[in-house]
């Protein structure tokens, strides 16, 4: 499965924990067992980073399952303090889900030419054909 590394504040780090344990309490934790896997990746980071300043950051690598589940749970309006908690995780987030869809459109193949289709009253030219290949008047 497709994952990306992003660098995750401690805030960030609780601000994960606390979204997908409530998500679970809720009911509403649609992406099945594999959470845990998920919180154990985001214990480490809160442990890398406890007791050390809030600006400091560790990487953590994240599939693109957990990284919808963590845009699907984190509100973009959580705060601590006066640190927009929230909307920096997801901002992190996001970018690397945006990332995630870059890489695979790259890998995909080239579609033919001749599979594009034009807008509606737009038609194709022939094969061979040259559009104003020196005929009629030109201004």
């Amino acid at each position: 499965m497709e994952s990306k590394t992003i660098s995750l504040t401690e805030l960030e780090a609780w601000a994960i924990d606390y979204n997908v344990r409530r998500g679970a309490a809720e009911g509403g934790a649609p992406w099945g067992e594999w959470n845990e896997l998920l919180l154990l990746k985001v214990f480490s980071v809160i442990a890398e980073l406890t007791g050390k300043e809030n600006t400091q950051e560790a990487p953590i690598g994240l599939t693109e399952q957990e990284l919808w589940a963590i845009e699907s749970q984190v509100r973009h309006s959580y705060v601590e303090g006066k640190t927009p908690v929230g909307y920096n995780l997801l901002l992190k987030v996001q970018r690397a889900l945006l990332a995630l869809r870059d890489e695979k459109e790259s890998l995909e193949p080239v579609e033919k030419l001749s599979a594009y289709k034009l807008p509606k009253g737009r038609k194709r030219r022939k094969e061979g054909g040259v559009r104003n290949a020196g005929h009629g008047k030109h201004r």
